[in-house]
C-alpha cells in the first residue's frame, strides 16, 4: 500500500468500476452480473448434492461444471497451470455425490480461494491487465464473501489516497479479505407492539421501553423516536451495514409467523437500526436489488391495475424481486419468467422447458444492453463548445434517436466528451462492441445466460428443496435480479407501445444475435426493434 499520489488510467477505471458494482442506485447495464470463480465452484458442489437428491437434474450440473470451466479459464486468481489442469480434470469428470471428484472439487476450491486476490495482485504488477476483467474479479470474490455494498463503497471510495496502480487495489482488496466474521449486537427499536397471547414475556430478544433506553445510553446511542420497546439480536458479520442488513430478515421472519396469529398479534417497527458501537443509525429497509420497470412510469401506466392480463400478472408476480425476502424475490421472479416466455407448445428437450425460459430472457436482456449503455452516454457528452453529436442529440426526440447518434459518432471515430471516469470506461466498451459486435455480444449474452439459469436452479432449489438458507442464494439474487428487472422492462416496453407480447419480442431478440453481422449504428441500437 501506498501514499497519495496520481493514479494510472487503468487503476482510475477499476475504482470507477468497482464504485458502479458496489452502488445501489447504478443502472442494470452496469451492475456485477458475475459471482465471483470461488464462489462459482462451492455453488457446483454443492449443485452435485442436491442432484443426489433429485432437487437439480443431472443436465443442470454438467452444464454447471462446463459453465465454471469457461469463467475459470479466464480467471487469473485460479493459479498456475498444474492447477488449472487438476480443476478442469474433476470438472469433465463424472461428479457424483460423494465421490473422489466431488471431494477433489471442495479441496481445489479452498485452494484457489487462499491466494485468489494474492495471485491477481501479482498478475498486474508483471504484466498490463485488463481493468474491466480485474474489478470483475476483485469485486465478486468480496461480495460473495459477505461483505455489504455500503461497506465496500466507502471502503473503495477511499482508495484514491491509498493506492497508485491496480495492483494496489488487489492488495487492499486482499487485505479486507483477512477480516473474519465477529459478533455485533444490533437493537431494532419497536414503534408498538399488539401481543394478545404474551409470547414476547418468552422472548430473550425482546427488551421493554426502559430496557431498550438503557441500551442506546450504554451504546451511547442517541434516539428522538418515541418507542414501545425494541428486539436486541447478536449475529456475525463482517462489517456494522451487514449486521444491520440482518435485522430486516428478522423483521420479515417475525411478520412471517405473526400472520399465522388467529388473535392478529402485531409488530410495528420504527424503521431503522442501530449497532452496538456504531453511531451510525442504518436503514430497515432491505438494501434494493436494482429490479427496476421503468416503462410503466415513462408510458404512464404505473397505478393502472384494472387489467388482469398476462404481463400485469408477471409483473405483480416478479415485484418482491427488489426488496422483498429471497424466497419470494425467486419464486415470484421465476414465475413471471416462465409465465410470459414459455408456450404450450415448448417441450423438455434442450435441457427442459425451464433452461428454455432462462435462455430466452437471456437472449432479451443481452439485446438491451448496447442501447442501454449509449443512451447513458449521450447524456454524458458534454463538450466545452457544442459539436457535431451535441446538435444531433440535441434534436433527438427520443432514447433511440439519442443512442443512434452515439453509435454513428463511435462508429465513425469522433470523440466523445466524458468528464467522468464510468463513463470513459463504458465508452471504451460500446468501442469494443463496434469494432467485435458478433464477439461482444455473445460475450454479453453468454453473462446473461450464466445469470439466468442460475437463477433458475435457484429456484429449484427453493421449491423442491426447501432451502432457503442456501449461501449461493444471496449471490443468485444479486447477479441476477437487475438484469431480470431490465428484461421485464423491455417486455412492457413492447407490450404498452407496439402490442408487441413476450414471445414475439424474444423470437426477435434470438433471430437479431443470430444474424448480427456488422456494427452498423442501427443494427445495434435496434436489436429489439
Amino acid at each position: 500500500m501506498r501514499g497519495s499520489g496520481p493514479l494510472s488510467l487503468e487503476t482510475e477505471i477499476v475504482l470507477a468500476r468497482l464504485k458502479e458494482f458496489f452502488h445501489e442506485e447504478s443502472n442494470w447495464s452496469r451492475k456485477l452480473w458475475d459471482a465471483g470463480t470461488v464462489m462459482s465452484l462451492r455453488e457446483l458442489h454443492d449443485a452435485v448434492h442436491w442432484s443426489d437428491r433429485a432437487v437439480l437434474s443431472s443436465s443442470a450440473v454438467k452444464w454447471l461444471a462446463r459453465d465454471v470451466e469457461r469463467l475459470a479459464g479466464r480467471d487469473a486468481g485460479v493459479g498456475e497451470r498444474v492447477t488449472r489442469q487438476q480443476l478442469n480434470q474433476v470438472l469433465r469428470s463424472s461428479l457424483t455425490n460423494g465421490s473422489h471428484s466431488h471431494r477433489a472439487l471442495a479441496r481445489l476450491t479452498d485452494v484457489i480461494e487462499t491466494g485468489y486476490l494474492t495471485r491477481w495482485r501479482d498478475m498486474a504488477i508483471t504484466k498490463p491487465v485488463a481493468p474491466e476483467r480485474i474489478a470483475r474479479a476483485i469485486g465478486s470474490h468480496l461480495l460473495d464473501r459477505g461483505f455489504s455494498t455500503l461497506f465496500l463503497l466507502t471502503w473503495v471510495k477511499s482508495m484514491h489516497k491509498q493506492v497508485l496502480n491496480t495492483a494496489d487495489v488487489a492488495e487492499a482488496a486482499r487485505m479486507l479479505t483477512e477480516i473474519e466474521e465477529k459478533e455485533f449486537e444490533i437493537l431494532i427499536p419497536v414503534e408498538r407492539v399488539k401481543d394478545p397471547e404474551n409470547n414476547l414475556d418468552n422472548d430473550p430478544a425482546w427488551r421493554n421501553a426502559p430496557s431498550a433506553a438503557r441500551w442506546m445510553k450504554a451504546n451511547r446511542i442517541h434516539d428522538t423516536s418515541r418507542q414501545g420497546g425494541a428486539l436486541v439480536y447478536k449475529v456475525k458479520a463482517l462489517d456494522p451495514f451487514a449486521a444491520a442488513e440482518m435485522a430486516s430478515q428478522f423483521v420479515e421472519r417475525i411478520r412471517a409467523r405473526l400472520a399465522y396469529s388467529r388473535r392478529h398479534a402485531q409488530l410495528v417497527t420504527i424503521g431503522h437500526v442501530w449497532v452496538a458501537g456504531d453511531a451510525v443509525q442504518h436503514s430497515l429497509d432491505r438494501p434494493g436489488r436494482g429490479a427496476h420497470i421503468l416503462s410503466l412510469s415513462t408510458a404512464k401506466r404505473l397505478f393502472d391495475v384494472r387489467d388482469r392480463a398476462e404481463l400485469n400478472n408477471a409483473l405483480e408476480l416478479a415485484s418482491p424481486l427488489t426488496n422483498g425476502a429471497p424466497g419470494p424475490a425467486v419464486s415470484g421472479g421465476w414465475s413471471a419468467i416462465e409465465g410470459l416466455l414459455l408456450s404450450p407448445t415448448d417441450t423438455g428437450e434442450h435441457g427442459g422447458r425451464g433452461v428454455t425460459a432462462a435462455d430466452r430472457m437471456a437472449a432479451l436482456i443481452a439485446c438491451s444492453w448496447p442501447r442501454s449503455e449509449l443512451t447513458t452516454l449521450s447524456w454524458s457528452h458534454k463538450p466545452d463548445t457544442s459539436d457535431r453529436l451535441a446538435a444531433e442529440l440535441a434534436l433527438a426526440r427520443t432514447n433511440r434517436d439519442r443512442s443512434l447518434a452515439v453509435s454513428e459518432a463511435i462508429r465513425s471515430g469522433r470523440n466523445l466528451h466524458l468528464r467522468e471516469m464510468k463513463t470513459r470506461a463504458a465508452l471504451s466498451r460500446m468501442r469494443q462492441l463496434h469494432d467485435h459486435p458478433r464477439q461482444t455480444m455473445g460475450d454479453i449474452e453468454a453473462h446473461m445466460v450464466t445469470a439466468m439459469r442460475r437463477f433458475y436452479r435457484h429456484r429449484n432449489l427453493l421449491m423442491h428443496g426447501a432451502a432457503t438458507t442456501v449461501q449461493t442464494l444471496p449471490m443468485a439474487l444479486r447477479t441476477a435480479a437487475p438484469l431480470i428487472g431490465a428484461g421485464l422492462d423491455r417486455i412492457a416496453h413492447a407490450s404498452l407501445t407496439q402490442d408487441t407480447d413476450a414471445m414475439t419480442l424474444a423470437t426477435h431478440a434470438r433471430l437479431s444475435l443470430d444474424l448480427l453481422s456488422s456494427s452498423e449504428a442501427g443494427q445495434l441500437v435496434d436489436l429489439l426493434e
